[in-house]
């Protein structure tokens, strides 16, 4: 008899919280619509600041078209991604795709680690790998620690208290807004069809900051002393409770000619990215990714202690240099030399030549890997 008195007496305290929460809370915030004026600087930085403490670590895989000042009219560069931030530790991939080739068969795929200690760097196809002991700010991690996907979005993982030296601090949103000399513009702009507000150092930097999805960045042009940077962020999705992050990027990098007598300056292209984000995952990377595990026949050298040395390469390495030898040299999948003036991988031919003695010493072994028989099994196989 006592219980529905209870919820009925507790029912009046619950609407009044919850009215209570209502009044408080900024109209647009309720209606998920953006304000009708810019918000002020600090309740944009704490705003900014909640949204990065919320994302403690990022998993992000991405593919690429870059177009740079040299390449030919139309020529796109393909590029895979992979990025893991957590705390100071880093995971990249970069593979580039050269049709007929794909991703996997890139002379240059490498797999790059920062351990908030060393900048490891592993050369798949090369089956290389190398160590490097670093200081957390070292000027050579720049690359990794501030990835593409860090730059465009201004994130700095909040456990992460260093930045390296080839970093510009300002790249970071709340690095920027903090800035003595940011101003918001009291009106809003629209950009990309979304209404934004403008954070701006005269000069310098100017932002365009959505304030229904947590002030992220739509748009951004950063003017340096010889080149101009604009950030086109979009396709935002909700990666966590109130935290949106961009699916599609565009980073514009440009520079202006110094004219002659009686000539207008213009502004030149210096490279062009277009990325698109297949997969994200925030709070959800698990710390063996930062942990370089060496495969059958790496070669590991540390560059500090001048130490070099091989991890056995069995069987199992066996079968990838056949496989490699069968696609360039049966399978055809090499371009001919003749027929094009961009040379197939130096390694993959040379794994290919150092396959014919392979295919003549352990062919009649594993017939499967010549003629399509059955494998013979190598799990417990030793060298």
């Amino acid at each position: 008899m006592n219980a529905p008195h209870r919820s009925t007496t507790l029912k009046p305290l619950v609407l009044c919280a919850a009215a209570l929460a209502l009044a408080l809370a900024p109209a647009w915030a309720i209606a998920g619509d953006a304000p009708k004026s810019a918000p002020s600087i600090e309740e944009i930085r704490r705003e900014v600041d909640a949204v990065r403490h919320r994302i403690r670590s990022l998993y992000v895989e991405a593919t690429s078209r870059n177009k740079s000042a040299g390449s030919a009219a139309g020529q796109l560069l393909e590029i895979r991604h992979v990025l893991a931030a957590k705390g100071p530790l880093r995971y990249a991939e970069m593979a580039h795709r050269t049709p007929p080739l794909d991703w996997s068969e890139d002379i240059g795929y490498t797999r790059s680690y920062f351990t908030g200690k060393t900048f490891d760097a592993f050369y798949v196809l090369n089956r290389y790998y190398e160590t490097l002991q670093v200081v957390p700010d070292e000027f050579s991690s720049t690359k990794i620690r501030a990835e593409f996907y860090i730059e465009c979005t201004g994130w700095w993982p909040p456990d992460d208290l260093t930045t390296p030296r080839g970093l510009d601090p300002s790249t970071l949103l709340h690095v920027a807004l903090a800035d003595p000399a940011c101003r918001v513009r009291p009106e809003l702009e629209e950009t990309g069809g979304v209404p934004c507000v403008v954070a701006e150092i005269a000069d310098r930097d100017r932002l365009w900051l959505d304030p229904v999805r947590g002030f992220a960045i739509v748009r951004r042009e950063f003017i340096g002393p010889s080149v101009r940077i604009r950030y086109e962020n979009s396709d935002f999705r909700e990666a966590a409770p109130g935290t949106w992050l961009p699916w599609r990027i565009l980073r514009v990098v440009t520079t202006r000619t110094n004219p002659a007598a009686g000539e207008t300056a213009r502004d030149v292209v210096l490279s062009e990215s277009d990325r698109t984000v297949g997969l994200l995952r925030v709070n959800d990377v698990d710390d063996a990714i930062f942990t370089f595990r060496a495969a059958p026949g790496t070669l590991i050298h540390d560059l500090d202690h001048k130490k070099v040395h091989q991890v056995p390469g069995g069987l199992d390495m066996m079968d990838e240099i056949i496989r490699a030898g069968r696609k360039f040299l049966i399978g055809g999948r090499a371009p001919s030399l003749a027929s094009t003036n961009n040379p197939p991988p130096i390694l993959a031919w040379a794994l290919a030549v150092s396959a014919l003695p392979a295919l003549v010493l352990i062919g009649k072994r594993r017939p499967s890997l010549i003629t399509g028989g059955a494998r013979t099994s190598t799990a417990n196989a030793r060298p």
